[in-house]
């Protein structure tokens, strides 16, 4: 099989900046509420 055989296909857009910030920061870092809407005010998540 040669990879010019295999018909491209794009079944979604691509990511926008930042869709999975709060995901990160909660899931992985553990932050709380409180941390994110300090963040947020800050405007370090804008």
């Amino acid at each position: 099989m040669v990879l010019s055989d295999t018909t491209a296909r794009i079944d979604r857009g691509a990511p926008v900046l930042g869709q999975d910030t709060v995901e990160v920061l909660t899931r992985l870092l553990g932050y709380d509420e409180e941390r994110l809407g300090l963040l947020f005010a800050a405007g370090a998540l804008d």
